[in-house]
């Protein structure tokens, strides 16, 4: 009896277990030699799975957006105050054991799909920010509901959004403490939409 394969879960694997050797290697510097001897398969096995490299690279970068889906989700869902909710969104990005890793990874794949121009590229990009986005718009809605802030709060979902689209990609750049950053963005914010503001 042949077996199945679970084509997906095959090519989640295969991702997983190229993680690491992305975040040490960049987008740039990884082979399709290491991946294969990183998913312990042969190379004609990882393109029976996979186009190509970049191809694997939007997998393994797949794998981190779903972990931080994850915990958005986690976020959306605790019993925070939406001030705290804020700051654990925007924060969530800088904190996890390989954050720096990741967002460097993240940096160069901006700044690839900027320069190259690549479509399936933006268009990934695009789904992503599309899911976060509304996620975000989903947990202000609730506390909208619930009172907690101003229902202008909505308005402010893609202004959250590019403030951390520009802190992750300049952080280095300008050498800022991203935590400083957000304290004072989410204090400043919350003191605008916040029902409990003093007129």
């Amino acid at each position: 009896m042949a077996i199945i394969i679970d084509k997906e879960k095959k090519r989640r694997e295969i991702a997983f277990s190229s993680r690491e050797l992305l975040l040490e290697l960049g987008i740039r510097n990884i082979t399709i030699s290491e991946i294969s001897k990183a998913a312990g398969v042969g190379k004609g096995t990882i393109y029976e799975y996979f186009s190509g490299k970049e191809d694997i690279v939007f997998e393994i970068i797949s794998v981190v957006m779903d972990e931080h889906k994850s915990k958005i989700k986690e976020i959306a869902q605790s019993t925070l105050h939406i001030k705290e909710k804020i700051r654990a969104f925007l924060i969530s990005p800088f904190i996890s054991k390989d954050s720096q890793k990741e967002l460097k990874i993240y940096r160069e794949f901006i700044a690839i799909s900027l320069t190259s121009n690549i479509e399936s590229m933006n268009e990934f990009i695009k789904e992503c920010r599309t899911q976060i986005a509304q996620m975000l718009k989903d947990m202000l809605a609730e506390h909208v509901q619930k009172g907690d802030i101003l229902k202008e709060s909505l308005e402010f979902s893609e202004c959250i959004l590019f403030f951390i689209k520009g802190l992750i990609v300049e952080e280095n750049i300008l050498n800022i403490d991203a935590k400083e950053q957000i304290d004072i963005f989410v204090d400043n914010w919350f003191g605008i939409i916040s029902k409990e503001r003093k007129c």
